[in-house]
């Protein structure tokens, strides 16, 4: 067999836990055979012992497991995933779930339909790379449709997570992986309590997204969970976890112990309840160079510039001043860096005259555009609307379920 990644066994989607999972792997081509574990990587013409600094780029054939939640990591999985085929589009879930099992083990809350639960808010913004298609199929053992909330629910290439998830817990990475600090320069904060519906009317399920109250409570707590040790002098503010010595956290995280994954995650269907604010908006003409063909810019209807949208697909009205309903699901806060302007998904040249005001800092709602089927909504896409224009909007209670 070829072992270029374009070769169809590597574009399968059931053959990524294979790769991934297995402790070692015993790989037979038409001329060469290969040994891939869990820290080296060699080939039968090779003599010796591998590079070690080479090591760590022929992982891909496996993975490292940490005692921590990853959020990076789990975010290259989805993203390593998603575009993958499948001869069944309904086994999407199921191909999936080893791999989801097995990254259980340091993920308080588990998972609900690919998203790590204690970080909701955060997975929650994932956004296409691509005209995405939605996979409006049963799947698993109880049938239920996938969501279209969660990137499990659309086919093809798509960016898990905003950009570094971690920033918000990790102070310094693992010097073995990446020996830089990480910057403080993006944060979330709640708006919606989120609650997975029962198939029986009045069984709602809390979904533990829970990141908020341990960061709001990491310095007032008298008691640490197990593991962990508060850092507290004139040079440093942190904590560390025994687990993973040379890391710094800005708040401790629960153990998988005291908040494990709840089978009616997946035995449940994924609906969600949706209480929040909503406001009405249109799309404008993409003016960036290079821009994403899935981005666009958002309006008011005094034409107001009001922020950025991911789409989940593209036809051609996107770009045609279509109205969207857009419904607020988290607040947000960021240091814009006036380099980054002319990236996709940037709001900086929008906005730069006004955040030079407040030192580039710059508040916003994260927002889903909602499309309605029958009495339920639908994820159409994903973005964020500065805070000010959305505050100024006439902004309307929305209760209904997200499917």
């Amino acid at each position: 067999m070829d072992l270029s990644q374009k070769q169809k066994y590597y574009d399968r989607g059931w053959t990524m836990q294979e790769q991934y999972l297995s402790p070692r792997c015993l790989i037979l081509s038409d001329s060469m055979a290969y040994w891939a574990c869990q820290v080296s990587f060699r080939k039968e013409d090779v003599h010796g012992e591998p590079d070690i600094q080479q090591r760590r780029s022929r992982l891909p054939f496996t993975m490292l497991f940490k005692r921590w939640p990853d959020l990076e990591a789990w975010k290259e999985l989805c993203q390593r995933y998603n575009p993958k085929q499948f001869t069944f589009q309904e086994d999407v879930y199921v191909a999936f779930s080893g791999i989801q099992r097995a990254m259980e083990k340091s993920f308080p809350g588990g998972f609900l339909y690919g998203l790590p639960e204690f970080f909701f808010d955060f997975m929650l913004l994932w956004w296409p790379c691509e005209s995405i298609k939605r996979r409006r199929i049963a799947c698993g053992q109880h049938g239920h449709p996938l969501p279209s909330w969660s990137w499990l629910g659309w086919e093809g290439q798509i960016v898990a997570a905003p950009h570094d998830p971690w920033e918000d817990y990790v102070k310094l990475a693992d010097p073995d992986d990446f020996n830089v600090g990480v910057s403080e320069d993006y944060r979330i904060y709640p708006l919606v309590k989120w609650m997975q519906v029962g198939e029986k009317q009045g069984q709602p399920r809390e979904v533990r997204n829970h990141y908020h109250v341990w960061r709001e409570k990491a310095w007032g707590a008298s008691e640490l969970p197990p593991g962990w040790t508060r850092i507290e002098n004139k040079r440093e503010k942190s904590f560390t976890l025994e687990h993973v010595p040379d890391m710094l956290f800005k708040y401790p995280l629960p153990s998988v112990d005291s908040l494990p994954p709840d089978d009616l995650q997946w035995m449940w269907p994924p609906f969600l309840h949706l209480q929040s604010k909503r406001a009405f908006f249109k799309t404008m003409t993409t003016t960036l160079p290079n821009a994403d063909p899935m981005f666009l810019f958002i309006a008011d209807d005094d034409d107001r510039p009001a922020g950025i949208i991911f789409s989940n697909s593209s036809h051609p009205n996107l770009r045609k001043s279509e109205p969207c309903e857009l419904v607020a699901i988290s607040r947000g806060t960021a240091k814009q860096n006036p380099e980054c302007a002319d990236m996709p998904g940037s709001t900086i040249d929008l906005y730069w005259d006004e955040l030079r005001k407040h030192d580039g800092f710059y508040e916003f709602y994260n927002v889903l555009w909602i499309k309605w089927e029958g009495d339920h909504v639908v994820r159409e896409g994903v973005g964020r609307i500065e805070k000010s224009v959305w505050e100024m909007q006439t902004l309307e209670e929305i209760d209904t379920q997200l499917h």
